[in-house]
């Protein structure tokens, strides 16, 4: 899920968010490569926990890392206004380079896992080999799937990239209009389509999708931009370290709500908004100057994307592995394979970011910019 960067303006050429470009808010965004880190750490050992059997009798509930998706839409919705607010508004770069950012490694991903369901079906429980929602997975097309029913595509993670692509078609349509009523317009048309999925719920993929309440994080993001593009020479250590206490103990409390959980309508407010307070905190805690580098997270982060994608992988092998070698359940047993899904699923993101992820995005950018000259 992921947002990843922006790709427009406050990027590197490896793909990065630029670290040393200063935005209005004088701030190198080290908080957004963190947050991601974060958000794809947690999601991974959402998974990874998932896996182990009875991991819920003697195991912490790792199973709330799935709250990394929402953290990732906050941020989405952060960085496209963040990075688009005194750049040349134009939607159709802007589209453009939000392909070029997501599809090149989710093509192949996807692709890899439909190769794989067709050579051996009986070997996969969730994917399915029809060829059809093969290729609404890659155009991002919300469907059934053949096998559960519901709106996983092929490679189950890309979920949340149909939710990512609605968001980024919404708020390209806002950058033809001027700055102020583009923002308050994406963010009334994604309120209304909220709004018409509660009260005239529909059971068809696209008005699931494009109706979700989920869609609401995303415009928590772009406010919690918005209230950092005008600079400010308030102290914000204290209320950051308030705000962060404040999204945790919102967590917490939602962890015992039991009647709530998994309902989409209640998640934008139950999790998205301690999502956007953290946000909102480490960004607040950046701009004070009480942020420290720290490398590794740094490294997490732009390879976030990666880790989102590949960890399914990983955890597959390793599942099986563990199977067929390992025959103890106990605390020690389901710590270390899931200490090992997340070592294993690093090692193997970085380097596919480094040259999958961040070599097609040269090369596609390359051409966008030849393009560009040849039209100027």
């Amino acid at each position: 899920m992921i947002e990843m960067n922006s790709g427009i303006q406050a990027t590197t050429r490896d793909g990065g968010i630029d670290q040393k470009r200063d935005r209005p808010t004088g701030l190198k965004l080290y908080s957004i490569q963190y947050l991601r880190a974060i958000a794809a750490v947690a999601v991974v050992l959402s998974h990874a926990a998932t896996a182990v059997e009875g991991h819920g009798e003697h195991l912490i509930d790792l199973q709330y890392g799935a709250c990394g998706v929402d953290v990732f839409f906050v941020v989405s919705g952060f960085i496209m206004f963040y990075t688009t607010f005194d750049a040349q508004r134009r939607a159709g770069i802007f589209l453009v380079k939000r392909l070029i950012r997501i599809v090149p490694l989710y093509f192949v991903l996807s692709t890899v896992m439909f190769v794989l369901v067709s050579v051996s079906p009986a070997s996969f429980n969730k994917e399915s080999p029809d060829f059809l929602a093969y290729l609404e997975s890659v155009l991002f097309i919300p469907h059934w799937n053949p096998r559960l029913h519901d709106l996983q595509p092929i490679l189950g993670q890309g979920w949340t990239l149909n939710y990512e692509m609605f968001f980024y078609m919404i708020f390209a349509a806002s950058l033809v209009l001027p700055r102020t009523t583009g923002t308050v317009a994406a963010i009334g048309a994604i309120a209304a389509l909220s709004a018409l999925g509660y009260l005239h719920p529909i059971n068809d993929p696209f008005f699931i999708t494009y109706t979700s309440p989920l869609l609401l994080e995303f415009c928590l993001g772009i406010v919690v931009a918005a209230c950092f593009i005008v600079p400010v020479r308030h102290h914000w250590a204290a209320p950051a370290a308030l705000l962060v206490i404040l999204g945790g103990v919102s967590l917490y409390v939602y962890s015992f709500l039991g009647t709530l959980q998994g309902l989409q309508t209640t998640r934008p407010l139950f999790i998205g908004v301690p999502s956007a307070l953290l946000v909102t905190a480490f960004v607040a805690l950046e701009r004070g100057g009480a942020l420290p580098r720290v490398e590794i997270l740094t490294l997490v982060g732009n390879a976030s994307y990666s880790l989102y994608l590949v960890h399914g992988f990983v955890l597959a092998v390793l599942q099986r592995l563990w199977g067929r070698y390992v025959h103890v359940h106990s605390v020690f047993y389901d710590a270390m394979f899931i200490a090992a899904v997340l070592a294993v699923s690093v090692a193997v993101a970085i380097p596919v970011y480094r040259h999958i992820e961040v070599r097609s995005g040269q090369w596609l950018n390359s051409a966008l910019n030849r393009q560009q000259k040849r039209l100027a």
